[in-house]
C-alpha cells in the first residue's frame, strides 16, 4: 500500500512541476511544453532575477523568454500576461487575412484594442509586410520590460519593447514598424533621445535601421527590423539649430582651407628652389594630410545619404586615416621643433625626411589596419543625435556608434598623446622667445607682435587648437564646439599664411645674398 501511495505522490509532484518555470529553465536549451500558466510562472521567475540584478545572464534570459513566448499554445486569438516587470501580448495571426497589427500598453494593461487601454504609454504599429514570407498560421509576440535594469542604460519611461514573429527573422522592412513612446514627463534640456535596438550579438544598444521623430510629448521610432527597442537618453546633445550653424561654419572654413592648402602645395611645387629645407618639407606633408582630410570630410554627409555600405566604409576608412595622418604630422612638427630649439649640436640624420614620412604616413596606416583586423565592421554609418522636435538624426561615414569605445581610443586617445607633446613644445618655444627678448635691445623688445604671430603660427602647425575637443563636454560644450569648429576648420588658412611668410623671408634672404655677391 505504501508503495502505491509513494508512486502516486511522485506522479502528483511531477505534474505540479510541469507548470513551474525555474531559473534553470531559462538558462538551458530545453524547450518544455508552454502554456499560459507556464508563461505566468516564467514572468514571475524573471521578476526575481531582475530583483537580484542577475548581470550578464540576463541577456540569455531575454533571448530564452522570447523563444518561450513564440512557442506558447493557447485557445482563442490571443493571450495577455503581466507581472512586476513584464507585460505581454501574444496573437495568433493568419498571413492571408493579416492587415497589420496595433498594440497598446501601459504599465498595467496591454491590448490590441485602443479603447481597452487608457493612458497608454506605448503604441506599436506592425505592418502587414512582416508576414510576406510566412505561409501558415503563426504568432506575433509583444513583450515589454517595465524596467531598464537588464539593459543597464537610461531609457524613456524605463520601458523596453520587444516584438517578434515565431520562427521568423524580420529585417529590411520597406515599411518600417512604428513604436511610439508617450513621455510621462518632458525631456531635460541637456538630454538627447535616440531610438535604439538591443543587439544580441554584442549585448549593446545600436541605432542602425531606426529613425527618431520627436513631437508633441511623444517619441516615434521607425525601425526596419524586429527585436527589442527603447529610446536611449544621452546627455549634452546639440540642438538642430546649433548643429546647422556649426555645420555651416565647418563647411565654409574647410572649403577655404582646402583652397588655401591646394595653393600652398602648388606654390611649393613651383618654388622648391627658393626654400626646400627640412622644415618646409614637413609643413608641406602636413598640408597634404589636411588636404586629404578636407577632401574626405566635405562630401561625407552627402555620400552617407546614399546608404551604400561599400562606399561608406571606404569613405569612413579614408577619413579616419587622413585625420590620424594630420595628427601624426602635427606631432612630427613638434618633434622637429624640439630638434631645432633644444639640440646643442647639429646632428645630421641620414634620410631624415624619408624616415619622418614613414612615420607620418605609415603609423596611421598601421592603426587603421589593426582596427579592420580586429573589428572589420567598425567603419560604416555613424549617427549624430540631436534633441530638436521633428528631427531626424544626422549621419556620416566614420567609426560606427556600435564601437564608441574604439572611437574614443582611436581618436581622443591618439589626439591626447599628440596634444600633450605639442603643447609642451609650444610652451618650450614661448619660454625660449621670452628668454631671447629679455636680452634684446629696447627696440626689439617692443616688437611683441612678431612674437605673437610666431606663437599663433606655431599653434597652427602643432595643432594645439585641436585640444579644444577636450572642452566639448559638460557645461562648456557649446562654446567649446564653436571655438573648435572655427579655429580648426581654418587651420589650412593659417598654414598658408605661415608658408607665405616663410617664402617671403626666403626670397628676401636670397635677394640679399645675390646683392652681396654682386657688390663683391
Amino acid at each position: 500500500m505504501w508503495l502505491v501511495m509513494f508512486i502516486l505522490l511522485m506522479v502528483v509532484n511531477a505534474n505540479e512541476g510541469e507548470g513551474i518555470c525555474k531559473e534553470e529553465n531559462l538558462l538551458n536549451d530545453v524547450m518544455p511544453s508552454v502554456d499560459k500558466d507556464y508563461i505566468d510562472s516564467c514572468a514571475s521567475t524573471v521578476d526575481g532575477i531582475i530583483d537580484k540584478s542577475a548581470g550578464v545572464r540576463s541577456h540569455m534570459i531575454i533571448d530564452k523568454m522570447e523563444k518561450i513566448l513564440e512557442n506558447v499554445t493557447f485557445n482563442g486569438s490571443h493571450i495577455n500576461f503581466t507581472s512586476k516587470y513584464l507585460i505581454g501580448h501574444v496573437s495568433k495571426v493568419d498571413p492571408v487575412h493579416f492587415d497589420g497589427l496595433e498594440i497598446y500598453a501601459n504599465s498595467d494593461k496591454v491590448s490590441s484594442d485602443h479603447g481597452a487601454v487608457l493612458n497608454s504609454t506605448v503604441r506599436l504599429a506592425v505592418p502587414k509586410e512582416i508576414l510576406t514570407n510566412v505561409t501558415g498560421k503563426t504568432t506575433v509576440v509583444f513583450c515589454m520590460y517595465k524596467t531598464n535594469k537588464l539593459f543597464k542604460k537610461t531609457v524613456v519611461n524605463d520601458q523596453v519593447v520587444g516584438v517578434s514573429v515565431s520562427q521568423t527573422k524580420i529585417a529590411s522592412l520597406a515599411n518600417p514598424m512604428n513604436i511610439t513612446f508617450f513621455l510621462k514627463q518632458p525631456l531635460n534640456p541637456n538630454e538627447t533621445a535616440t531610438c535604439v535596438f538591443w543587439d544580441v550579438s554584442t549585448s549593446k544598444w545600436n541605432s542602425s535601421g531606426c529613425k527618431t521623430i520627436l513631437a508633441d510629448g511623444q517619441i516615434r521610432c521607425q525601425c526596419n527590423h524586429m527585436t527589442y527597442f527603447a529610446v536611449l537618453l544621452s546627455p549634452s546633445a546639440v540642438s538642430e539649430a546649433h548643429l546647422k550653424i556649426l555645420s555651416t561654419i565647418s563647411f565654409i572654413g574647410c572649403g577655404i582651407s582646402l583652397a588655401c592648402l591646394t595653393i600652398t602645395l602648388v606654390m611649393y611645387a613651383a618654388c622648391r628652389k627658393i626654400s626646400n629645407d627640412h622644415s618646409t618639407q614637413i609643413h608641406i606633408n602636413l598640408a597634404a594630410a589636411l588636404v586629404l582630410l578636407n577632401l574626405f570630410f566635405l562630401p561625407n554627409e552627402d555620400l552617407a545619404s546614399f546608404k551604400n555600405n561599400t562606399l561608406c566604409r571606404f569613405l569612413a576608412l579614408m577619413l579616419h586615416y587622413s585625420l590620424l595622418c594630420s595628427f601624426t604630422w602635427m606631432g612630427i612638427e613638434a618633434f622637429h621643433l624640439y630638434r631645432l630649439l633644444c639640440k646643442v649640436f647639429n646632428i645630421n640624420t641620414s634620410r631624415y625626411i624619408l624616415k619622418l614620412c614613414l612615420v607620418g604616413w605609415g603609423l596611421p596606416a598601421v592603426v587603421v589596419s589593426l582596427i579592420i583586423a580586429i573589428k572589420k565592421d567598425a567603419y560604416g554609418l555613424r549617427i549624430i543625435p540631436m534633441k530638436e522636435a521633428n528631427y531626424t538624426n544626422v549621419t556620416m561615414c566614420y567609426i560606427t556608434n556600435e564601437y564608441n569605445t574604439l572611437y574614443y581610443i582611436a581618436n581622443i586617445g591618439y589626439l591626447a598623446v599628440v596634444f600633450a607633446f605639442n603643447t609642451f613644445m609650444l610652451g618650450v618655444t614661448v619660454v625660449k622667445l621670452m628668454s631671447i627678448r629679455s636680452t634684446s635691445s629696447p627696440i626689439e623688445k617692443r616688437r611683441a607682435w612678431k612674437d605673437i604671430c610666431t606663437i599663433l603660427g606655431l599653434s597652427s602647425l602643432l595643432g594645439t587648437t585641436w585640444g579644444l575637443a577636450f572642452f566639448t563636454f559638460g557645461p562648456l560644450s557649446l562654446p567649446g564646439l564653436y571655438f573648435f569648429c572655427v579655429l580648426n576648420s581654418l587651420q589650412g588658412v593659417f598654414i598658408f599664411l605661415w608658408f607665405c611668410a616663410l617664402r617671403q623671408k626666403a626670397s628676401k634672404s636670397s635677394a640679399s645674398s645675390d646683392t652681396h655677391s654682386t657688390k663683391t
